[in-house]
Formats: C-alpha cells, sequence, structure tokens
C-alpha cells in the first residue's frame, strides 16, 4: 500500500461466544433516522441468560463482491453507522458468524463483587459507629477547648479590673 491516508482501520477481539443463544429475524438491514449514515440489522435473540450477560453479532456481508465484518449488539438494538456511502441494494448476502457475550455492567458476581458486596456489608455498621464515636470526641474536644478559652479570658479580665482598681486606690 503506497497510499496510508485513506485506510481506516478497527479491530476488536471478542474471547467469549454465546452457543446457548439462537439468531431469530432474517438480517436484513434498514436505515434508521439514528443518524446520517445509521443503519438497523432486524434481528432478535433467544436464549442466554439476560440477567447476566449481553448478546452481540459479529455479521459477515458481502457487500458489492467484497467481504465485510462488522460487530453489532442487541444493547445498542442491533445498530451500527458506516463512514460513507452504504446502498443496502449491493449487499448480497448477510451472515452470522457469531454470537458475542459479554457480562452486563453491575452484575453482582461479576469479578468476585459478590464477595466485596458481602464484606462490605459486614463491616459498614461498624465503620458507622466508628465514625459516630470519633464524631462525638471531635465536638466535645472542640467544646472544652471552647469553655476553657473562655474561662481564661473572664479570670484574665477580672485580673486586669482588679489590677487597675489596685492602681487606682494608691
Amino acid at each position: 500500500v503506497n497510499d496510508y491516508s485513506n485506510i481506516k482501520c478497527t479491530a476488536e477481539a471478542y474471547v467469549d461466544f454465546a452457543d446457548d443463544v439462537e439468531v431469530i429475524g432474517d438480517l436484513s438491514i434498514k436505515e434508521t433516522n439514528s443518524g446520517k449514515n445509521g443503519y438497523e440489522v432486524n434481528a432478535e435473540l433467544s436464549g442466554g441468560i439476560r440477567e447476566k450477560y449481553n448478546y452481540g453479532l459479529i455479521l459477515k456481508l458481502t457487500y458489492d463482491g467484497n467481504e465485510h465484518y462488522i460487530e453489532v449488539d442487541e444493547f445498542e438494538n442491533f445498530r451500527f453507522d458506516t463512514a460513507g456511502d452504504f446502498d443496502t441494494s449491493k449487499l448480497s448476502k448477510i451472515e452470522v458468524v457469531e454470537v458475542t457475550r459479554s457480562i452486563k455492567y453491575g452484575y453482582r458476581d461479576n469479578n468476585n463483587n459478590g464477595y466485596g458486596a458481602v464484606i462490605l456489608a459486614f463491616f459498614m455498621p461498624f465503620i458507622i459507629i466508628l465514625g459516630a464515636i470519633a464524631a462525638i470526641i471531635v465536638v466535645t474536644i472542640v467544646c472544652v477547648v471552647l469553655v476553657s478559652t473562655k474561662k481564661k479570658k473572664k479570670q484574665n479580665a477580672l485580673a486586669n479590673q482588679e489590677n487597675d482598681s489596685s492602681q487606682s486606690d494608691k
């Protein structure tokens, strides 16, 4: 390739494929109103564990005699955008190569976070109690310091008055 300025390449790697999901739909592609070059694949999925995983499709498109691979996922309603013109009449074949699976964000057992939640739930009351005790100690110390400072000022004022009155008597 002599001229790299017109080449754009994006690559992603998938490691978790779903064998327990069936693809339903004719896989036709239609233009959407979501963007300038937005398209949607007519596909639905059945099976799998929807509470735990998000699913997607790797599609092999035969477009204008050339094979292209794209990824669409259920989270985005099987939509994709193209950088340039895309004429659906030039599509001669659409095949599902693989169904991908990724763990849903925030899933409780994701990365053993279930253990962390149990530990956090167990120690949280202790942390709250320790925080309350620390706050009480700090407030008590501040009050004692304020009262003693006020008391010293009052004693100093009285001592100054006595000094002034004793000096005026002489």
